[in-house]
């Protein structure tokens, strides 16, 4: 079936790209058909589509999709469909980009209409209710453009505000928010099994990871983040192993290909995680720790404030960039081991 998503406004590119991974985690039959801003069309299986709205983080919702059409078309595109509405039903605008020329009740009263009558030739007593509809058609108006879609499922926003740093028990000053540890969880692709961040500081990562039902894994230099992250993960439910360590040294402590998946955000600058070590030189010991301990044909998501150039046997799949600042740019490398 075809689907379309409504991503958040805030960075489509990270938003598409982490919905192309799950949906990569969940079924191997999914294929992008059209990205125009913040709505995204692919045709994908349903069965998967609860599973990956319980995982998304930069998704508002994903729906059904009915179709696409010009602005001033719509009247007309409507009056050409015929779907299944089960009553009360709700229409819902969303403007984008597009600075709005009509007010978006004007709109959902006229497009309502449309529907109404829809039901009415079927035999069908329609009703609308604006809070609590079983069915929503949603409009989403990009520049001269809309997609319509019948909503499926809504993303969860308030988890993340949950686990934002501040509501965590330890915490530093400078710290992973739970959106971003989330997208690089997804960025894994890993189903079911064990996650490990190398250098866990807070356990930011960790948190998201054991939200989606992984089994986290978190190692660190510093004894008081370790404690600190056990307080966190306890503070959510979430348990997890975690060991004080170097994190070159991951395959004397972990079985070599043990872990299904790495996610981490390498220290940078004055890190009290470097361990007095220089930066290029715990990047490269690490990574290749990270390597051994990785099981082939899985991924590591290494986030560093630039691109870098590791020594490595694996495969580099892409770099995601999210604008942290005005002058700080964290990149996403994503690696696969090859077999």
């Amino acid at each position: 079936m075809k689907i379309m998503l409504y991503l958040l406004g805030i960075d489509t590119k990270l938003a598409l790209a982490e919905v192309k991974s799950v949906m990569e985690t969940f079924s191997k039959d999914c294929k992008l058909i059209e990205n125009n801003g913040q709505s995204a069309v692919f045709e994908a299986e349903k069965p998967t589509l609860e599973k990956m709205g319980k995982r998304l983080a930069l998704t508002h919702s994903i729906h059904e999709f009915i179709g696409k059409c010009p602005f001033n078309e719509t009247g007309k595109f409507l009056e050409g469909i015929d779907i299944d509405i089960e009553m009360p039903f709700r229409v819902r605008i969303h403007y984008t980009e597009t600075k709005p020329k009509i007010r978006a009740e004007e709109l959902e009263k006229e497009y309502a209409g449309y529907f109404w009558d829809m039901s009415e030739k079927r035999g069908i007593k329609p009703s609308v209710d604006l809070k609590n509809p079983k069915t929503s058609i949603d409009f989403f108006i990009e520049e001269q453009t809309v997609y319509i879609g019948k909503k499926i499922y809504e993303i969860d926003k308030k988890q993340f505000r949950k686990t934002e740093p501040g509501n965590r028990p330890f915490r530093r000053p400078i710290t992973m928010s739970s959106r971003t540890a989330r997208v690089m969880v997804n960025f894994a692709k890993v189903k079911s099994g064990k996650v490990i961040d190398p250098f866990c500081g807070t356990g930011a990562i960790l948190i998201e990871a054991g939200i989606v039902g992984l089994k986290p894994y978190g190692m660190d230099i510093k004894e008081d983040l370790i404690k600190g992250t056990k307080q966190n993960l306890e503070h959510f439910g979430i348990k997890g192993d975690l060991r004080i360590g170097d994190s070159r040294r991951l395959e004397y402590i972990f079985p070599v290909n043990y872990f299904d998946g790495i996610v981490t955000d390498l220290p940078y600058g004055i890190s009290a995680s470097m361990g007095k070590v220089e930066q290029s030189r715990l990047y490269q010991e690490a990574f290749s720790s990270m390597e051994r301990v990785l099981k082939p044909d899985c991924l590591a998501v290494i986030a560093v404030p630039c691109e870098i150039n590791l020594k490595t046997n694996m495969k580099l799949l892409g770099i995601h960039k999210e604008q942290m600042s005005t002058n700080l740019v964290r990149h996403i490398h994503i690696y696969r081991k090859v077999v």
